[in-house]
C-alpha cells in the first residue's frame, strides 16, 4: 500500500513567525482484542501517546533522516497495551531535522514545509490511517532541533490522563509524499543514558553573542519568537561534564512564570557564553522557554531538541527556586 502522509497545513515556523507544533488525535473502539500493530513514519519527529501515556520509541523518533533520501518508519506492537472500549491514541509532530529553521540542515530552507507524517493501525475489523485523525494546536509553541522548544503550559489540562486543549478539532491536509525511500528503522533509539545534578548553582550571567559575519543580513537579525532574555540576575548550573542531552525541568512555581533555559559549553568569569555556536540569532541558538501551566509542580522534558553543554543559565527563577532539585541534565545517546 502507498503510503500517505499529511500535515496540519501549509504554515511553518521562521524565526519571526511560530506555527504550534500540532497535536493529532484518533478515539477508537476495540470490542475483540487481537494483534495490534502501528506504523509511523514522519519527515519531522513524532511523540507516540496511547490512553495518555507516551510509548515512543526513544527520543527523537524517527531515526534522524534526510527525507530526500530515507524515511524511517518504526512499528509498535500495541496488543497488550490496548483496552477494551475506547482508546485514544495522540500523535505530537514536530519540525525535526526537514524543516529546521532557517534551513541550516540540509539547505532545507529551499524547501521549507509544515512537517508531515503517515501512520497505518490495524487491530481485527478496526483499522485506520492518518487522514483519519483530527488535529489542534499544541503547547509546544515553537521547536527546532538546535534551537529549543518554547511550551506554554496554561494551554492544556489534563482530563482521564489525556491532554485537553481549547478549540475545535480539524482535518489534517494531504502532503507531498518524500522524496526518500521507505525503510524500517533496525538500529537502536536514542535513549536516556544517565542523570546529572549540578555540581555548582551560583548567581550569573550571559555574555554578549554575536552571529558568524557571514550570516548576518541572511538570517533573521532582529526579534524572534523565541523573544529576548535577560542577560543579568539568573542563575548558572554547572553540570561538570559536557554531553548531549536535554534538561528535565521540575518546579513548583506560579501560573505563568516564565522560565529560560540558555545552554553552552563555555563559561567566562561568570558569563555563560554561547559563541562558539554562531550561526543562529541571538537568543536563538541551544534555548528552551517555559511557562507554568498552574501553581502546582510541574516536570517539562522538551521534546523534538537536543542541545550540546555543560552549563546552563536558569532565567525567572526566585532565589528559593534555585536549588539542585530544578534542573537534571538528561544524557542521551
Amino acid at each position: 500500500m502507498d503510503e500517505v502522509f499529511v500535515c496540519a497545513g501549509k504554515e511553518f515556523s521562521t524565526y519571526e513567525n511560530n506555527v504550534p507544533a500540532p497535536l493529532f488525535r484518533k478515539r477508537f473502539l476495540i470490542k475483540e482484542k487481537t494483534q495490534a500493530m502501528l506504523t509511523i513514519g514522519a519527515t519531522g519527529f513524532y511523540e507516540l501517546y496511547l490512553n495518555g501515556k507516551r510509548i515512543t520509541k526513544g527520543y527523537l523518533a524517527p531515526f534522524i533522516s534526510n527525507s530526500d533520501h530515507t524515511v524511517f518508519f518504526d512499528r509498535y506492537d500495541l496488543t497488550d497495551k490496548l483496552k477494551n472500549g475506547e482508546n485514544v491514541i495522540d500523535i505530537l509532530i514536530g519540525n525535526g531535522f526537514s524543516n529546521p529553521i532557517g534551513g541550516q540542515i540540509w539547505c532545507h530552507n529551499k524547501n521549507a514545509a509544515a512537517p508531515s507524517f503517515s501512520l497505518e493501525f490495524c487491530c481485527g475489523d478496526c483499522r485506520f490511517s492518518a487522514e483519519n485523525m483530527l488535529w489542534k494546536p499544541s503547547h509546544i509553541l515553537f521547536d527546532d532541533c538546535r534551537i529549543g522548544t518554547y511550551c506554554d503550559a496554561r494551554l492544556y489540562t489534563v482530563r482521564d490522563n489525556i491532554m485537553d486543549f481549547p478549540g475545535e478539532w480539524k482535518s489534517p491536509v494531504y502532503a507531498p509524499k518524500p522524496k526518500g525511500k521507505k525503510h524500517f528503522t533496525t538500529c537502536e533509539p536514542v535513549r536516556e543514558i544517565r542523570r546529572l545534578k549540578a555540581v555548582t548553582i551560583t548567581p550569573g550571567g550571559l555574555r554578549d553573542y554575536r552571529m558568524r559575519d557571514a550570516f548576518i543580513g541572511t538570517l533573521y537579525n532582529g526579534e524572534t519568537v523565541m523573544g529576548t532574555i535577560c542577560k543579568y540576575g539568573g542563575y548558572i548550573y554547572d553540570f561538570g561534564e559536557n554531553n548531549a542531552g536535554v534538561p528535565c525541568l521540575k518546579i513548583k512555581g506560579k501560573k505563568g512564570q516564565r522560565i529560560d533555559l540558555q545552554f553552552s559549553e563555555l563559561q567566562f568569569e561568570g558569563f555563560v557564553d554561547y559563541i562558539n555556536v554562531d550561526v543562529y540569532p541571538d537568543g536563538c541558538c541551544q534555548r528552551d522557554v517555559y511557562i507554568c501551566g498552574s501553581d502546582e509542580e510541574e516536570i517539562y522534558i522538551p521534546p523534538f531538541t537536543y542541545h550540546g553543554f555543560r552549563y546552563c543559565y536558569v532565567y525567572g527563577i526566585t532565589p528559593e527556586q534555585a536549588t539542585e532539585d530544578l534542573l537534571e541534565y538528561i544524557v542521551l545517546h
